[in-house]
């Protein structure tokens, strides 16, 4: 059975956490699972009282455990009070933060399949064997791609069927994994005993969308995960071997570390493609439990500020204010859950509106 402790930390400059009681600093992990239906039906050990949980993360947590030695993760059901609506309200602000300073994203896809564990067996050693006569292959997406793309076509149905079978689990139409991703320092992936990076993952679907082997309903799964990322270390990792070719970035920005990236993707999130409107129109193909979290879920990457201190109301006002005085920084939009789901929905559309002072979001 899976026991554990939960710790109080608080959030420092440098990355992971530091333990309240004994000021400690500790790297963590940040789990990223689907919690699938019904909710709250298995259980772990947490401080010595039986704590409900999705079966899937403790199906994880179980994947996830050391034997030998602690592992500090943090996972939403246990370190948020969900009975607490105020409480999960204001946890919403540190979501980025929380996955940001994570060491890395543990995801948690589910138990591997017969099928999925001959195609992720295929990979493994096709890639070992490809990077072996040529290391270079994983140096650039394109490059990596290629070579998933090529292994695909070569070799036989029940690999592809496997392999189709990882890329259309419930996990990847989650709405949280967008942002839990977008802010990743880096995320392995979990299948069963098997773990890819999270790299080849997302390259193994895009393989599969520029090919004919995928029917038109599984698409969307495709479309959603080949979008995804890359995480903030894979994103870091291409611009250094872009840079080695443009020299022209290497003399503006001579040295690069993850959190200064981050920083440079969310401060993008001002352009007209990472707007509200925009990034919502994502939640017609995501999942959550609660269905207000299609919009919650999304806020962290787009350009909406999120509080839990004024009323929305206050903040349409302060939007037209804003808009007047050509203010470039959109104000906040609070998150409360003790709202109905067709308030909240109310909420955002009229926040928008009262923002750009039009009605185009109701096109």
């Amino acid at each position: 059975p899976i026991q554990g402790d939960l710790l109080v930390a608080d959030i420092v400059q440098l990355d992971g956490i530091v333990l309240h009681d004994e000021q400690k600093h500790v790297q963590y992990e940040a789990v990223s699972y689907s919690w699938g239906w019904p909710a709250l039906t298995a259980t772990v050990t947490v401080n010595s009282i039986r704590h409900p949980v999705p079966p899937p993360l403790e199906e994880a947590l179980q994947r996830f455990k050391y034997e030998d030695y602690e592992r500090y993760v943090w996972a939403d059901a246990i370190c948020i009070d969900q009975a607490n609506v105020q409480e999960k309200s204001h946890q919403i602000q540190n979501m980025l933060t929380i996955y940001r300073k994570a060491k890395q994203t543990i995801v948690w896809l589910g138990a591997a399949r017969p099928l999925t564990s001959t195609a992720l067996d295929t990979v493994i050693r096709e890639l070992v064997f490809r990077q072996a006569e040529d290391p270079s292959i994983v140096d650039s997406d394109a490059e990596l791609s290629s070579a998933i793309h090529a292994m695909l076509r070569n070799t036989t149905d029940e690999v592809r069927i496997g392999l189709k079978d990882i890329c259309c689990r419930p996990w990847i139409r989650r709405a949280w994994i967008q942002q839990e991703i977008f802010v990743s320092n880096q995320a392995l992936v979990y299948c069963g005993q098997y773990a890819i990076p999270f790299r080849l993952y997302r390259l193994i679907a895009y393989a599969f969308l520029t090919s004919d082997w995928i029917e038109s309903e599984e698409k969307p799964f495709f479309d959603l995960l080949s979008g995804l990322g890359p995480t903030g270390a894979e994103y870091v990792s291409q611009l250094e071997h872009d840079r080695q070719y443009d020299h022209r970035l290497a003399r503006g920005r001579c040295s690069c570390d993850f959190s200064e990236e981050v920083d440079h993707r969310l401060s993008n999130r001002w352009t007209g493609s990472n707007r509200p409107e925009c990034i919502l129109r994502l939640a017609v193909e995501l999942h959550a439990t609660d269905p207000r979290d299609r919009v919650y879920a999304l806020l962290g990457i787009t350009n909406c500020k999120i509080t839990e201190s004024k009323s929305n109301d206050e903040l349409a006002g302060a939007a037209i204010n804003a808009g007047r005085s050509n203010d470039r920084m959109p104000p906040s939009f609070q998150v409360d859950y003790t709202r109905s789901v067709s308030r909240v929905f109310q909420d955002i559309t009229k926040y928008i509106m009262n923002r750009d002072a039009t009605l185009d979001i109701l096109r």
